[in-house]
């Protein structure tokens, strides 16, 4: 007979994929777009507009409203399968049909991220090993800073936020500058102290 202990743990594994599932923050976008390329691209259209994607690749884009981690298709649009010249400029308009997965964090969406930095104001993190993201000490939830980590009220004086431990956090403001993506969150609960035994429940586990 199933105990009322794993049965709880079962549960709150079962709310947490769920929570993962109706909020993800990684979509696949299609989008189409017109580029201009030299004659001698014509030989691999597909590879040479490749190349001019990598410069767009990790930073944030508004018309997608996130960030595109790679290119997964391109194809010649529907109806627009022959290049166009306009003029005497010798490029050649080409406009295609992109498949790209990105990342596009909401507020109130739930992200795991590495802690890499502890300040008395704030901490901060990492999500997915790619992405910056903060809490400050007003949205700790209680937690309270001490001797260089965030101590979690009602739990024992080992279970501490410290360097390299996992948080759930919730999404409350997107930045960003120049192409860089900041994620402001809302502390949920420790997953993981780097010092102690893993929290993390059965099914939940980092993204990296």
């Amino acid at each position: 007979m199933e105990s009322p202990s794993k049965r709880k743990r079962r549960k709150r594994s079962s709310v947490d994929e769920n929570l993962e599932s109706s909020s993800s923050s990684f979509r696949i976008v299609h989008l189409i777009a017109e580029f201009s390329l030299l004659p001698h691209s014509l030989e691999d259209v597909r590879l040479h507009i490749f190349k001019l994607l990598q410069d767009s690749l990790m930073r944030y884009n508004e018309r997608i409203a996130g960030v595109p981690i790679s290119i997964l298709d391109i194809q010649l649009a529907p109806n627009h399968k022959y290049g166009r010249i306009f003029g005497s400029d010798p490029k050649i308009r080409v406009t295609v049909h992109l498949t790209a997965h990105v990342f596009a964090p909401e507020p109130k969406h739930h992200l795991i991220g590495r802690v890499n930095k502890l300040e008395s104001t704030f901490i901060g993190l990492l999500v997915h090993g790619l992405f910056n993201a903060s809490i400050a000490a007003t949205d700790m939830n209680g937690a309270t800073y001490h001797n260089v980590s965030w101590r979690i009220p009602d739990e024992n004086d080992h279970l501490i936020i410290c360097m390299d431990s996992l948080v759930l956090f919730q999404v409350l403001r997107i930045h960003h500058d120049r192409g860089i993506l900041a994620l402001d969150g809302k502390f949920i609960r420790l997953l993981r102290s780097s010092s102690v035994t893993p929290l993390i429940p059965n099914g939940e586990e980092e993204n990296t």
